[in-house]
């Protein structure tokens, strides 16, 4: 990684440290912006594009949710470690935590 990566990765992780502070403390307007600034500096981070999910999905922002844990599976799928089960299931399955069943017709 040459230095000029590795400033721009250092001042991703500070953004994104102060963005998942604020959704920690239930900011959640704060703490989406600053993900989306931590994004700006660093396109690839898939744990800004993960908690930035948690966040939208928090607000009822389902396909924005879906949109961003997408993208974070996307760069990041080796590692399914790194994704939560449920936004994993909810990029999956359309803003839903869980599969929807097809229920019998009479």
């Amino acid at each position: 990684m040459t230095e000029r990566a590795e400033a721009r990765a250092r001042r991703s992780r500070k953004v994104f440290e102060k963005a998942t502070g604020a959704h920690h403390k239930g900011r959640l307007d704060e703490a989406i912006a600053g993900y989306v600034k931590a994004l700006e500096i660093d396109p690839e981070s898939s744990q800004a594009l993960n908690n930035m999910g948690v966040a939208l999905r928090a607000k009822g922002a389902f396909h924005a949710a879906v949109a961003s844990y997408q993208r974070a599976i996307e760069i990041k799928a080796d590692d399914p470690g790194s994704i939560p089960t449920s936004a994993t299931r909810c990029a999956r399955w359309g803003g839903t935590a869980k599969p929807r069943r097809a229920t019998a017709k009479p």
